[in-house]
């Protein structure tokens, strides 16, 4: 299991919606573009397939960033937020 963490840049409102939606699917969204997720390898090509085929070329952008931290080290955050916590046996 690996923690991800997912942004996306998407001006239109209506594809944002549809965006965040798919991209809810992933894992808990911090904020309104972002999300972090722990999966494994298999339905994270799916999933990230899925999205490919969706934002197509509507001119919007989704990136993924690989956590290598352990645990949450690394993770400032300033004001009231949520963050994805990975269990202790997933730790690699």
């Amino acid at each position: 299991m690996t923690k991800i963490v997912i942004m996306y840049d998407i001006s239109d409102d209506r594809r944002r919606t549809k965006r965040f939606k798919l991209l809810k699917r992933f894992g808990e969204p911090v904020q309104l573009s972002l999300f972090e997720t722990i999966i494994s390898a298999a339905p994270f090509a799916e999933r990230r397939g899925e999205v490919a085929r969706v934002i197509g070329s509507d001119g919007g952008q989704v990136r993924y960033y690989e956590s290598r931290q352990t645990g949450d080290r690394g993770i400032v955050i300033f004001g009231q937020a949520r963050t994805t916590v990975l269990p202790a046996g997933d730790i690699a």
